[in-house]
């Protein structure tokens, strides 16, 4: 079978054309003329990249006479399309024809091939440009074979190789076109330049005088708040902040220098009205060409809003730090709003009862104590009520915003942030500018509501840590202080009559028979009884008195400045009349000698109690004085050891 049955034929003896006949000269009169019709240009990969109108490609010669000498088959052709890019051991009369299209009758699956496809007398393996499939390439033999591992891996590689000049002419083909078409619309590029939404700047990149202003966009005129006459002919360096020059002359050098093509950064200018911008910058060198300077292009993104917010981070994390610590965090929050919205002051107010609001922190104006009405009508009442927003960009043409408010602070524009919890409204945070701001940014208004969050967790820690104090250091049952906190107290109480020469004494009270009480009327009866016994003996103590539960039926009192035994016991009478559904109590009680520790009075207290039981229950007695002479002596109290556990003693049963 010669070259033209084989490729007719699809290279495969079940593929033969009707009849099997070979080729008579009328067939190849048809193969010469189809090998002379080239396909048309547009839409061609092969007229795109130019391959049309040159006879002869080296790459893809060697590709082919290398898939030739690696598979040992007679012939090797690179197909696109229609079209031979390249040839090895084609007939003299077919060679001749060159680089030209294949008859209709070529099987599509040598053509088309997506894949690797292998028959008995072809390889055909596709070659990708751009990702997708462009051309195949084809050993071809005129007898029978089985094509080995290595002739597959051999095509596959030289029809990567051939996929990259392709990928390679693609690109060269693709940027002379960008080129040109930059250089041949240079008028419809300078309209998009100066509509475009994003701020653009080109730089003159000469030696003499690099780094001026040659055009720049509405946005970018927009952007630095100058008109394009003021713009044009500037130093870029005249722009910028004062800490970023170094960083933009050191990109300046780059850029110009040739070191780089592209370059992006992030820095500052200086707006014409003096506030900070900050800007993401895209910048790229364009090299002389056609008599033509070279010169910059820059990109100029706003991000001062996103700085702005990763300034704001700090303030509000440091809130939430002194809320973390436990710390009165309302200071903090209204500095922090102070500078996350860039305001003069700003004042935060809670509810105090249920028609009064109080400022209780203020940064920037002293309205510390300030009481706002909810009945009455003012900007601050209608966000606490209403649970929403307000910003006055001129409040003094608002019968809302307080005219004192306004003087006070010299308040040009306001805002107020309710304050919310699970439970509602608790507050509201106002925010002041000395000068006058048409709109507050998404970004500020962001932050100030995430500041109000952060206000309403301080408030709610500090309620829950004062909830949480009470809690450790009162009866759940009477609502009296407990143990803990009467440890506290009685140090105190001793270093106050120590430091003031005044008496002081302590007394221990135990239910006369509770457990008997309990017994008989139940545990409910006995909390009764406990709870409403604190309750009437707190109404009979002295201003300054101290009532705690001890423990069980126990209860400790601390009467300061009681003159004698006899008045002391004057005061425990009448707590003692008060025991209410027909019991009684016992008390013992001593009086401190300015020296002796708390634990050696209260066993002192106890001792007297003990006799009180023993004697009968249902009085008061009074301990005995403690031993003249102590190991240790002298005024100073006995520091060393808090009240702890009481020593163990043997009591009359109160049964």
């Amino acid at each position: 079978m010669n070259v033209t049955e084989t490729l007719e034929s699809g290279l495969g003896p079940d593929e033969q054309r009707p009849g099997g006949e070979e080729m008579d000269a009328a067939d190849r009169g048809v193969w010469e003329r189809d090998t002379r019709r080239v396909p048309e240009p547009d839409g061609q990969l092969a007229a795109r990249l130019g391959l049309l109108a040159s006879p002869s490609h080296a790459a893809f010669d060697r590709v082919t006479r290398m898939l030739r000498e690696r598979t040992g088959a007679p012939m090797a052709l690179l197909l696109m399309d229609e079209l031979v890019l390249s040839h090895e051991g084609l007939p003299d009369t077919i060679a001749e024809v060159g680089h030209a299209s294949l008859p209709a009758q070529l099987p599509q699956r040598v053509a088309d091939a997506e894949e690797v496809e292998q028959g008995e007398r072809f390889l055909a393996v596709p070659v990708r440009c751009e990702g997708r499939r462009a051309a195949v390439l084809c050993a071809v033999t005129e007898s029978p074979r089985q094509w080995s591992a290595d002739d597959l891996a051999a095509a596959q590689d030289l029809a990567e190789f051939a996929g990259g000049e392709l990928d390679r002419r693609a690109a060269i083909v693709d940027r002379e076109r960008a080129e040109g078409a930059l250089r041949d619309s240079e008028e419809h590029i300078l309209r998009a330049f100066d509509v475009a939404s994003i701020g653009m700047v080109i730089l003159d990149a000469r030696a003499a005088s690099a780094g001026r202003i040659l055009h720049v966009n509405r946005a970018a005129c927009e952007y630095f708040g100058r008109s394009p006459g003021e713009l044009a002919g500037m130093h870029i360096m005249d722009l910028t902040h004062p800490d970023d020059h170094e960083l933009t002359e050191d990109a300046l050098r780059r850029l110009f220098g040739g070191e780089i093509r592209d370059l992006r950064l992030e820095k500052r200018y200086v707006h014409a009205l003096g506030h900070t911008l900050w800007a993401e910058l895209t910048c790229s060198s364009v090299l002389a060409h056609d008599e033509r300077a070279p010169y910059s292009i820059t990109l100029v993104e706003d991000i001062t809003e996103r700085k702005q917010a990763e300034l704001d981070l700090p303030a509000i994390a440091n809130v939430l730090r002194r809320i973390l610590s436990g710390e009165d965090a309302r200071e903090t929050i209204v500095q922090a709003a102070l500078e996350v919205a860039g305001a003069s002051s700003a004042h935060l107010a809670e509810r105090i009862d249920d028609t009064t609001l109080s400022v209780t922190a203020s940064a920037g104006l002293n309205l510390v104590g300030v009481d706002i009405r909810l009945d009455a009508p003012s900007a601050t009442a209608n966000v606490f009520l209403e649970g929403e927003p307000l910003f006055l960009a001129d409040p003094g043409e608002n019968p809302l915003a307080s005219p004192q408010l306004v003087e006070m602070a010299s308040a040009r524009s306001i805002m107020w942030q309710p304050i919310l919890s699970h439970s509602g409204v608790i507050g509201v945070l106002c925010v002041c500018w000395s000068e006058r701001v048409a709109d507050v940014s998404a970004r500020a208004a962001r932050a100030v509501a995430l500041l109000t969050d952060e206000t309403a967790m301080a408030l709610a820690h500090r309620d829950a840590l004062q909830r949480l104090a009470v809690q450790a250091t009162t009866d759940p049952l009477t609502g009296l202080p407990n143990r803990r906190a009467w440890d506290d107290l009685v140090e105190r109480e001793m270093a106050l009559a120590a430091r003031r020469r005044h008496p002081l004494t302590l007394a221990l009270l135990d239910m006369d028979r509770f457990k008997r009480f309990n017994d008989t009327r139940g545990h409910h009866a006995g909390d009764e009884l406990l709870g409403e016994f604190a309750a009437r003996a707190r109404s009979v103590l002295r201003e300054g008195d101290a009532l705690a539960r001890w423990g069980g039926e126990e209860f400790a009192v601390l009467l300061p400045d009681c003159p004698s035994h006899g008045f002391a016991a004057s005061i425990l009478d009448r707590i003692r009349s008060v025991v209410p559904a027909g019991q009684s109590c016992s008390v013992g009680y001593a009086s401190w000698d300015g020296v002796e520790s708390p634990e050696e009075l209260i066993e002192r207290a106890d001792r007297a109690l003990y006799r009180a039981k023993a004697m009968g229950r249902d009085r008061a007695v009074c301990a005995d004085a403690p031993p003249a002479a102590r190991e240790g002596g002298g005024a100073a109290l006995e520091r060393a050891s808090p009240l702890g556990p009481r020593a163990e003693r043997t009591r009359a049963p109160s049964t």
